[in-house]
């Protein structure tokens, strides 16, 4: 054992050898406590060996960075635009020096507490980073170089409910009613009956539409990057045409003056621009009608409340959306206006008193 004279007094620090080279503990005030640390060090070490682990005590987190988006090729370019940003700006600047095996659960309640009172971040966007963090040390667990995430205990900030913006069916029609006449209103007709992302809206082809069979495979997704060959998921879905998405369809395809591998397009017939048609298109849509404010994302959820409210099937709408879970779908997508609610509450009624049209069953 170290021991160092300070002016606070004596600081004792242990060393353990792993793969032939030292690694040090801090320095602590007394000496169980750097007892302590070489005991779960020679532990962590032994269970290592025991499981054929080599342990990569030289990697800091900014080199293994690498190392972890590297693998990530395959993903969507906004994905690893969002790793990148995420971890240069945030995560790296604060511990992109530190190697992972000294790494410990403080440092992540160190960073979280520095994004929220030193950088004035959203408890949505500190979140974010920190489950980012988190994902990067579960890989490097996947990949041998630590036995355990020190971040498994990570707690994220607890935020309020997200309230819940949608359209009800009247406020639906009255959009759909005062957009008769613009050029987008068969986009907003589909995306509003099938519930559509507008990646998915935006980015449909001609050749995806099946009339002989009255259906549309879901399988290609617009973003900002361009046209992609899945959707957020990566699994293709059909969906069925009620009459009327089949009807503007047609009337859509059918009587245009211009050829477009696109199913909807600019009055010019050129690809709609993801970026910029929320702003510049569907919020001047919403002032013609003026219904209330919702962002295009949230016509999904239109589309998903309303299902529900009709008496839709969780389950069903699970696959119509296209979610892996219906997890996903009860917890962000189902939601139940408060005057549907009050209206179920009247479907059963007990008040001790024989009403004269009950049926008696026996």
């Amino acid at each position: 054992m170290e021991k160092v004279k300070r002016k606070s007094g004596f600081k004792y620090r242990e060393k353990v050898y792993i793969n032939g080279k030292p690694k040090l503990s801090p320095y602590f005030d007394r000496k169980t406590d750097a007892k302590a640390w070489k005991k779960r060090a020679l532990q962590e070490r032994d269970r290592m060996l025991s499981l054929g682990i080599t342990q990569n005590i030289d990697v800091t987190i900014g080199e293994y960075y690498v190392e972890f988006i590297s693998r990530k090729a395959e993903k969507a370019k906004r994905t690893i635009d969002s790793y990148n940003c995420t971890f240069k700006n945030h995560i790296l600047p604060e511990l992109g020096r530190l190697k992972l095996s000294e790494t410990k659960l403080l440092h992540g309640e160190r960073l979280k507490n520095s994004l929220r009172t030193k950088k004035g971040l959203s408890i949505r966007r500190t979140n974010n980073i920190l489950n980012h963090l988190k994902i990067m040390f579960n890989d490097a667990v996947k990949f041998d170089y630590l036995l355990t995430s020190p971040f498994k205990a990570l707690e994220f900030i607890r935020d309020k409910p997200k309230k819940r913006n949608y359209w009800l069916r009247h406020e639906i029609e009255a959009f759909l009613k005062a957009n008769k006449s613009d050029h987008y209103y068969p986009l907003y007709v589909v995306a509003l009956n099938l519930g559509l992302r507008k990646g998915e809206v935006l980015g449909m082809q001609t050749s995806q539409i099946d009339f002989e069979n009255n259906q549309i495979e879901i399988n290609h997704s617009l973003d900002r990057y361009g046209l992609r060959p899945s959707t957020k998921n990566g699994r293709a879905r059909v969906l069925a045409m009620n009459p009327v998405v089949r009807t503007t369809l047609e009337s859509l395809l059918n009587n245009r003056a211009f050829q477009s591998e696109y199913v909807f397009t600019t009055p010019e017939g050129k690809p709609i621009c993801y970026s910029h048609f929320t702003q510049r298109v569907f919020y001047r849509a919403i002032e013609r009608a003026g219904v209330k404010k919702i962002t295009f994302h949230e016509c999904r959820e239109s589309f998903a409340s309303n299902f529900m409210m009709a008496s839709g099937d969780i389950y069903s709408l699970k696959n119509l959306l296209g979610h892996q879970s219906v997890d996903v779908t009860q917890k962000s997508y189902a939601h139940l206006h408060p005057s549907f609610l009050r209206e179920q509450a009247n479907v059963v009624s007990f008040s001790g008193e024989i009403c004269p049209n009950l049926k008696v069953i026996n």
